[in-house]
């Protein structure tokens, strides 16, 4: 059944998550591969038993579509999403299999439409070093003394081949996430040394965001 619920990115059962990005050629194209999909959900099969949720995201500023699957096994199958992407001139940009690793529930409440995504990739594999990052942004969330209004809560998860870390949050709005980022410490918090130990945490190479909204989500029968 389809819903419009963020998914459940903290469930003990997923044992890897699949993140892949497509790119679509305009905002037509975008929004008739997310009613195929959503149409082939509903109507479809389940295509197998070890996928336990899909959710489907698109871009709030280009024609992105991110879908997110979780499943019970250590390796991702296939969603069998492909075709009706593809059908409308999508385009597969990344695929990353990850594993949730920790989350935060946030201040806000009511509404939670505007997602940032968020993905840092290092300078080579490091499992120490992905881990140790999500726990120093966990601490100044902790700690900060007056945390960013609106944010619904954040989950990270860290790639497989130990490359990147994919960051999601909830907000009540895309204003609230602007508002927190003019905020005088890095990222959304406080001037506090624990935001300030991240500005500049070494082994980063890279850091690419990309706002969305959730479209649909599904959850195995």
């Amino acid at each position: 059944m389809l819903a419009d619920d963020f998914p459940d990115m903290t469930r003990t059962d997923a044992r890897t998550a699949l993140v892949q990005t497509w790119h679509l050629p305009t905002a037509d194209h975008l929004r008739a591969a997310v009613t195929a999909l959503a149409d082939a959900w509903r109507e479809g099969p389940w295509p197998t038993p070890d996928l336990l949720a899909y959710t489907a995201f698109t871009g709030t500023r280009e024609h992105t579509l991110l879908t997110y699957s979780q499943w019970s096994t250590p390796r991702a199958g296939n969603p069998g999403d492909e075709s009706e992407i593809s059908a409308h001139g999508g385009l597969r940009t990344t695929s990353t299999s990850c594993r949730f690793y920790r989350h935060q529930p946030g201040t806000g409440s009511g509404s939670r439409e505007h997602v940032p995504f968020v993905v840092i990739q290092l300078a080579g594999p490091d499992p120490e070093r992905q881990r140790d990052w999500v726990d120093a942004v966990l601490h100044a969330h902790e700690t900060d003394p007056a945390p960013a209004a609106g944010l619904g809560g954040i989950y990270f998860h860290l790639s497989d081949d130990g490359t990147r870390i994919l960051h999601f949050s909830e907000w009540s709005g895309e204003q609230a996430h602007s508002d927190a980022l003019a905020r005088p410490g890095w990222g959304v918090g406080s001037a506090t040394p624990e935001w300030e130990l991240l500005r500049d945490y070494p082994g980063f190479e890279a850091l690419s965001f990309t706002p969305l909204r959730r479209e649909f989500h599904v959850t195995r029968p």
